[in-house]
């Protein structure tokens, strides 16, 4: 690539021939068993959304600012004791079709892809919201094995959450509103490798706590 930015990780290469995509960090640390389950999950019945997993996924919380509606991106420590929904997926490991790449490269609007540009930031949600606002569902998470992640990386900036949150609020400036669907039904991977129905997908707009 002629430049090192984060919507490379995007970027539809020629030499990509298969439809599923494993997009993964190269300090990926995941079993065998849990990584045949998401692709299986994907390929069975929701090739059109993005498959990922319940450690790495994350939230969109709404509030009001001064009467206005704004969004706060929020991790799943804050929000587990209501139960577990998640609307944003991570491509530290996430399966997807490899269509969504020409999509991130060439079909979203510029603006989207120069706030990742210029933050070092949010290519991860930009990248939900373009699927989100293609499928109108939300992301498929599957519970699984999890490892604790080296403590380096952008997420360790004091300023990352605040970036993340002024992400959100941008992107629903770019994309006229709020795409993002929060997914309520968290499949556990399983060895026997049996595949969740469509029909046991969950996900709706309004922020799923009691």
């Amino acid at each position: 690539m002629k430049t090192n930015s984060l919507n490379n990780r995007f970027y539809p290469h020629n030499e990509i021939r298969t439809d599923c995509i494993i997009n993964m960090d190269d300090d990926s640390d995941m079993p065998y068993s849990d990584m045949a389950f998401a692709i299986d999950t994907w390929r069975g019945h929701f090739f059109n959304n993005l498959v990922g997993f319940s450690h790495l996924g994350s939230n969109h919380i709404p509030t009001y600012i001064n009467v206005t509606l704004q969004y706060v991106h929020s991790n799943k420590r804050l929000l587990s004791k209501n139960g577990a929904f998640y609307s944003i997926v991570h491509p530290s490991w996430l399966v997807f079709h490899r269509r969504y790449l020409y999509q991130y490269t060439y079909k979203l609007p510029q603006s989207a892809r120069d706030l990742v540009e210029s933050l070092t930031n949010c290519d991860d949600i930009l990248f939900n919201f373009l699927v989100a606002n293609i499928t109108k569902q939300g992301p498929v998470v599957i519970d699984a094995w999890e490892k604790p992640y080296n403590l380096g990386g952008l997420w360790k900036r004091r300023t990352h959450m605040e970036t993340r949150t002024l992400c959100l609020n941008k992107f629903v400036e770019i994309f006229g509103g709020m795409p993002l669907k929060y997914t309520t039904s968290i499949f556990k991977s399983n060895r026997n490798r049996r595949v969740p129905e469509m029909r046991s997908h969950f996900f709706q707009d309004q922020l799923p706590i009691q």
